[in-house]
C-alpha cells in the first residue's frame, strides 16, 4: 500500500489550487478503487453465492469508487473557513468541561466544552476578529481577543480558582445528563447511572421515546434509522444490539428529530450511538457484569478493550446476555357472526430462554493528522433453543362472560439468527477549515432459521371433557440475506459563510426466504400448500444528494434535496419502482439575549417491506392468520418545525406531519378466522413539546419534559370509513443528585396518556426508574442498584373496532424488576497534553470508529 505518498503532506494539496501532485493523487484513488470493488477481482471471493454476483454490478460500483476520488482531488479548492485549538488547565491539572465560546459583535458564533483532557477544538470558523471567553464552576472566567485568518492554536489556557465562590461552598462541574439542540436531543450516558443498564432500558428513560417491547419510537416517529459509530445497524438484529450494549460503553446519544438530507428519505428520526473510544496510548478498557430479577431472571457481562500506539488504534468488545424471556399477552376478540355474537379470548404465555452475543473488532489507523482509515466487523448470534407458548382461549358470547368451551395449545419454538456486519470507513479533513470527505462501505449477511411446532390444540368443554382436535402444526422458516452499503460524503466550507455538502449512495439488498409448513396426520407430516412457498426478495436503492447553507450575521439558511430511485420486488410476485425527490430546508435566527429560532421543513417516504406486499397467508394458530397485501403503497410524509430557546433553560417546539399511505395492521374477520393483513391511512398530527433543563442546586439537577399533541387518521378498514381523532400527551421528569463520598441517585418518572394510531386505541402507561450509583476504587468502578418500571406501568392495553370485530389484547414483557451491576474501569485514564494536541484529529476518531 502507497500510504505515504497516497495522503502526501505537501502543501499544494491544501492550497486552493490543484497542483500536479493531486491529480496523481486522484488517478490513484481511481486505481485503487477500480481493483478494490470492480466485480471480476471479487468473483473469486464469493463464487457461487449468487446473491452477492448479483449486487455487485460493475458498473455502479466504478461509477461511485470514481466519484470517491474526484471529491479527494477537488475538495481542497474550496476550503475557507478554519479551526481552532486549545487546552484549558488550573494549576497544571486539565479543566474538563469548560465551556469555549467564540463570539464576534456581542454575537455568539461558536460554543464547545473541553474535553476530559482539557482540551478543545472548534471547527469551520470564518476568518475575522473575535472574543473567546472560557468559564467554567469554580474558576474565573478567562477573555482574550483572536484573530483567525488560518488554523490557530490558542494555546494552553490557565484559569484561576473563584476563591469567593469556593469560600461559600465546595463545587464539582457536573455533565448535564439530557441537552435539547434546534434539531436533536443528547444525552451524556456518563453522566447518569446508566452504567450497567441496556440500551433498551435507556431508551425506557428517555422522556420523549415510546418504547413497546422491542419497537422503538421518537415522539411517535416510527422509521428510525440506529447507527453505531456511523455505522448502520440492521433492523433485523436492532433487538439484540440494544439488549446487549451497555451504557459502560457509550460516550453520548444524539437523538435527532429532524434529520438532513445526507439520510435516507425513509428516516424519520436518526439514534446515533458513539461509543467511547479511550485517548491514552497503550491498553484501557473495562468489564461489566449486570443480574436482574423480575418474573424471570436475566444477566449480562462484558468486556471492553482498547489499543493504542501511535496511529493505530484496536477496540474490541463483546457482550453475552442470557434471558429468561416471559411473555403475557391477553388477547380478546368478539365480532358478530349470523347467529349471533361470539367472543375468543384468553391468557397467552411465551417462554424463551434467549443467549445473545454480540463481539465486534474496529482497527484504525491515522494516515496523518487529517486521514484516517477505520475497518470494523461485527458479529451478533441469537440462539433461542427451547422456546414454549401456551394458550387458553375460551369461547363465550361476549368479552369476560363465563365460557361455553376452551381451545388449549401448546406451541414449542427454536430459533436462530446470525448477523455479520463489516464496514470500511475512511474520513479525510483535507485542510484545516473544516473540508472534509467520508467513504463508507459496508457489507452484511444474516442468517435466519425458525422452527415451531404446534404441538397440541385441543377443544374442552367446560366439564373437561375433550370435545375435538386439530393437528399439529410445524413451521420450518429459514432465510439468507445479503446487504451492501456504498456511501460518499462530501463537505465543502466557502470564505463568505456559505458551506456546501453533497453525497451518493448506493445501497443493494437480496433475501431468500423458504417458508415450508406441514401437518400430522395418520403418523406422518403432510405439506400444506397454501401455506408454503419460496421468496426471492430484491431492494436496489441508488440516492444523491445536495445541501447548501449560508450564514449572514445572526441568520442561517439550509436548503437540501435528496433524490432516490428504488428498484424492489419478490421474484414472480411483485415488482416495484419508486422515483421522487425529497427536499428538506431550515432557517435559524438568533434573536434577544442570544437565543435562536428556528424553521425546519422535511419530506420522507416509508417503503413497505418485502414480507408485508407477499401475498400468502402464515398459520399462527386455527383461528388467527397473517396475510400480506401487494397493493401497498409507499408512504409519503411531510413535517414542519419551528422550535427555539424560550429562556436560558426552556426549549419549546411546534410540529405538523402529515402522511399518507401510512401501513398499520389491521385485522378483517372470515367466519371464525381473523385474518390480520397490512393496510394503509392518511392522517396527521399537531403536536407542541416543552423541554426544561434546571439546577436546583450545585449538587441536583433536574429537566422536564411534556408534549401534548392531536391526532387524526381516516381510511378504509374492511367494509367501513374510519375518520377518527383525539388529544393525547406524555410528560417525563427526571433528577439526578449527587451525595458525597461518590453516590449519585437517579430518578426517572414517564408517563403516556391514551392516545390513538391508525385505528387502535392505546391506554395510558408509565415508566418509573430509581437508580443509586457509588463510585468506587478511585473512580474507576461504578456499582449500579437499579429498580425499573417501578409501577409495572409498561403492562400496554390496546384495543381495535374493525367492523364486525373488536378486539382488545394486554402485553406485559416482565419489565419490572431489580438489577445490580458492576463495571469496572482499567488502564490508563489521562493523556499528556502535548500528546493530546499533536494528535487533534479525535473529533475524527470519534465520528469514524
Amino acid at each position: 500500500m502507497f500510504y505515504g505518498d497516497f495522503y502526501p503532506k505537501q502543501p499544494d494539496f491544501y492550497s486552493n489550487s490543484l497542483g500536479t501532485q493531486t491529480w496523481v493523487d486522484s488517478i490513484k484513488a481511481v486505481v485503487l478503487g477500480i481493483i478494490l470493488f470492480n466485480k471480476p477481482v471479487l468473483n473469486p471471493i464469493f463464487s457461487g453465492n449468487h446473491i452477492v454476483e448479483e449486487i455487485m454490478d460493475r458498473r455502479l460500483i466504478t461509477i461511485f469508487s470514481f466519484l470517491s476520488a474526484i471529491n479527494v482531488a477537488f475538495m481542497g479548492a474550496f476550503a475557507q473557513t478554519h479551526q481552532v485549538s486549545g487546552a484549558v488547565i488550573a494549576k497544571g491539572i486539565p479543566v474538563a468541561y469548560a465551556s469555549i465560546v467564540l463570539s464576534q459583535d456581542s454575537l455568539i458564533t461558536k460554543t464547545k466544552f473541553s474535553d476530559e483532557e482539557g482540551c478543545f477544538l472548534i471547527e469551520e470558523v470564518a476568518p475575522g476578529k473575535y472574543l473567546l471567553k472560557v468559564s467554567a464552576v469554580g474558576y474565573q472566567a478567562l477573555e482574550m481577543a483572536v484573530e483567525i485568518s488560518g488554523a490557530t492554536d490558542v494555546g494552553i489556557l490557565q484559569l484561576q480558582e473563584d476563591s469567593a465562590l469556593l469560600d461559600e461552598v465546595v463545587v464539582t462541574a457536573a455533565r448535564k445528563l439530557l441537552d435539547r439542540q434546534a434539531d436533536r436531543f443528547v444525552m451524556d450516558v456518563s453522566a447518569g447511572s446508566f452504567q450497567t443498564s441496556s440500551l433498551l432500558e435507556i431508551f425506557m428513560a428517555a422522556p420523549f421515546m415510546q418504547v413497546k417491547g422491542d419497537d422503538i419510537a421518537i415522539n411517535g416517529k416510527r422509521n428510525i434509522l440506529v447507527l453505531l459509530d456511523n455505522v448502520p445497524v440492521p433492523g433485523a438484529t436492532l433487538k439484540q444490539v440494544l439488549n446487549t450494549m451497555n451504557g459502560n460503553e457509550i460516550d453520548k446519544i444524539e437523538f435527532i428529530t429532524i434529520p438532513g438530507a445526507r439520510y435516507d428519505a425513509s428516516v424519520d428520526a436518526v439514534i446515533h450511538i458513539h461509543t467511547k473510544r479511550a485517548l491514552a496510548q497503550g491498553i484501557t478498557g473495562s468489564v461489566n457484569g449486570t443480574y436482574s430479577q423480575g418474573d424471570q431472571a436475566r444477566g449480562n457481562m462484558g468486556l471492553n478493550l482498547t489499543y493504542r500506539k501511535d496511529r493505530w488504534t484496536l477496540n474490541g468488545r463483546y457482550g453475552f446476555n442470557r434471558s429468561n424471556l416471559v411473555t403475557t399477552i391477553h388477547n380478546n376478540r368478539e365480532f358478530t357472526l349470523p347467529s349471533g355474537n361470539l367472543a375468543i379470548g384468553g391468557p397467552n404465555s411465551e417462554f424463551y430462554d434467549t443467549r445473545l452475543h454480540n463481539a465486534s473488532i474496529s482497527v484504525g489507523f491515522n494516515i496523518n493528522e487529517f486521514h484516517q482509515l477505520t475497518v470494523t466487523g461485527h458479529i451478533v448470534k441469537d440462539d433461542t433453543p427451547n422456546g414454549r407458548m401456551a394458550s387458553n382461549l375460551g369461547f363465550s358470547s361476549a368479552i369476560g362472560h363465563a365460557a361455553d368451551s376452551s381451545l388449549m395449545a401448546e406451541i414449542n419454538t427454536e430459533n436462530s439468527n446470525s448477523f455479520e456486519n463489516y464496514s470500511f470507513n475512511y474520513v479525510g479533513k483535507l485542510d484545516s477549515s473544516g473540508t472534509q470527505t467520508e467513504l463508507i462501505v459496508i457489507y452484511t449477511p444474516v442468517g435466519s432459521s425458525r422452527y415451531r411446532v404446534v404441538s397440541r390444540q385441543d377443544i374442552f368443554l367446560p366439564d373437561g371433557i375433550l370435545e375435538s382436535t386439530f393437528p399439529s402444526i410445524r413451521n420450518e422458516n429459514r432465510s439468507t440475506g445479503h446487504i451492501v452499503v456504498l456511501q460518499s460524503d462530501w463537505q465543502l466550507p466557502f470564505d463568505n459563510q456559505w458551506r456546501l455538502e453533497a453525497g451518493v449512495r448506493f445501497n443493494s439488498s437480496r433475501n431468500d426466504a423458504d417458508i415450508n409448513q406441514s401437518e400430522y396426520r395418520d403418523g406422518t407430516w403432510l405439506p400444506m400448500s397454501d401455506y408454503t412457498f419460496t421468496n426471492r426478495f430484491r431492494e436496489d436503492i441508488v440516492a444523491g444528494y445536495v445541501a447548501a447553507q449560508k450564514r449572514w450575521a445572526g441568520t442561517q439558511v439550509r436548503v437540501g434535496i435528496r433524490v432516490e430511485n428504488t428498484d424492489m420486488g419478490v421474484e414472480g410476485v411483485y415488482d416495484r419502482r419508486f422515483f421522487d425527490f425529497f427536499p428538506n430546508a431550515g432557517i435559524q435566527q438568533e434573536i434577544i439575549g442570544n437565543r435562536v429560532i428556528s424553521f425546519n421543513y422535511r419530506r420522507s417516504i416509508a417503503r413497505p417491506g418485502f414480507g408485508q406486499m407477499t401475498p400468502f397467508r402464515t398459520y399462527l394458530n386455527a383461528y388467527e392468520l397473517f396475510e400480506g397485501n401487494p397493493n401497498l403503497r409507499p408512504s409519503y410524509s411531510q413535517t414542519f418545525t419551528i422550535n427555539g430557546d424560550v429562556s436560558k433553560n426552556v426549549f419549546l417546539e411546534l410540529a405538523y406531519l402529515q402522511y399518507r399511505d401510512r401501513t398499520m395492521q389491521l385485522p378483517r374477520q372470515e367466519g371464525l378466522v381473523s385474518v390480520w393483513t397490512p393496510l394503509s391511512m392518511d392522517g396527521s398530527e399537531w403536536s407542541a413539546n416543552l423541554s426544561y433543563l434546571y439546577k436546583i442546586a450545585s449538587w441536583w439537577d433536574a429537566n422536564s419534559y411534556i408534549r401534548g399533541f392531536r391526532y387524526a387518521y381516516e381510511g378504509p378498514l374492511n367494509n367501513d370509513y374510519v375518520d377518527e381523532s383525539g388529544y393525547s400527551y406524555n410528560v417525563g421528569l427526571t433528577s439526578t443528585v449527587r451525595f458525597p463520598a461518590g453516590f449519585t441517585l437517579d430518578a426517572t418518572y414517564n408517563y403516556y396518556a391514551p392516545s390513538g394510531y391508525a385505528g387502535w386505541y392505546d391506554f395510558s402507561s408509565n415508566f418509573a426508574r430509581l437508580a443509586i450509583r457509588k463510585n468506587m476504587l478511585g473512580k474507576r468502578g461504578q456499582l449500579v442498584l437499579a429498580f425499573n418500571d417501578i409501577f409495572k406501568g409498561q403492562r400496554y392495553r390496546s384495543e381495535l373496532q374493525a367492523g364486525n370485530l373488536y378486539v382488545y389484547n394486554v402485553n406485559y414483557n416482565d419489565t419490572q424488576r431489580v438489577s445490580l451491576g458492576f463495571v469496572f474501569n482499567f488502564g490508563k485514564s489521562t493523556v499528556k497534553m502535548a500528546e493530546r494536541k499533536k494528535l487533534g484529529n479525535e473529533d475524527i476518531i470519534n465520528r469514524a470508529n
